[in-house]
């Protein structure tokens, strides 16, 4: 009787482990406007985004990033190279349950991950209103929502209470910013920055800054500038 009782517990505490697992999938909408399902918490996931790594660190999940691109401070995971061409063969052998990815250039790379049979997300925040929800949505895909709806309040403090500061700033006032980014092996070559249309051109705004950039846009709201156009 007593081994009777035990086996009932065992299968009962399979079940309810099982029907726990089950009951997680979700369906979400990507930046791209895709339908993704998502059947279970991804435990190994590609970041082909930088921006996605960073969240997924401020979620404590560092732990399952199994890649990352050349673009990407995180160092201790697996390279796959550079945002595109996107390596899938690397991607595909690190057997990841989820690659998040950028919007714009990048988009195509989702095409190709779809033949692989590869899961991926698209996210592409480009205010800082859309960061706010692209770290709501991860708590979401990853089953941390405790974790992402206390860093959301969080986010959206710190933001109101600088913009409540900063907003009392004359336009003439603020200092001038240049935001940089230079192409991994190029040395300062080529230089790239952020303008209208991306969150870091928000991000220096509620932070009391002019950006010189601001006037201009590209793909995502970055583009590219020349040393001249700099100094100039």
């Amino acid at each position: 009787m007593a081994k009777s009782s035990g086996r009932i517990r065992k299968v009962t505490l399979l079940f309810l482990i099982v029907l726990t697992v089950l009951s997680f999938g979700i369906t979400v909408v990507d930046d791209a406007g895709r339908i993704v399902n998502i059947p279970v918490a991804p435990r190994r996931v590609v970041s082909a985004a930088p921006n996605a790594t960073r969240y997924l660190q401020a979620l404590g999940l560092e732990n399952r990033i199994v890649g990352v691109t050349d673009w990407d401070n995180y160092k201790k995971a697996e390279n796959i190279g550079n945002l595109v061409p996107l390596n899938i063969e690397k991607i595909y052998s690190l057997k990841p349950d989820l690659v998040i990815l950028f919007g714009g250039f990048q988009l195509p790379e989702v095409e190709k991950l779809e033949k692989a049979n590869l899961n991926a997300y698209v996210l592409n925040p480009t205010t800082l209103n859309d960061v706010v929800k692209a770290v709501g949505q991860l708590g979401a895909i990853f089953n941390v929502k405790t974790k992402s709806d206390a860093l959301v309040k969080d986010l959206t403090k710190q933001m109101t209470d600088m913009g409540v500061k900063t907003s009392k700033i004359p336009l003439d006032k603020r200092p001038k910013v240049f935001y940089m980014a230079t192409v991994p092996d190029a040395g300062a070559k080529e230089l790239w920055t952020a303008g209208t249309g991306s969150y870091l051109n928000d991000l220096i705004a509620i932070a009391g800054g002019r950006n010189i950039a601001a006037p201009y846009t590209g793909n995502n709201g970055w583009l590219s500038v020349s040393w001249e156009w700099l100094v100039q």
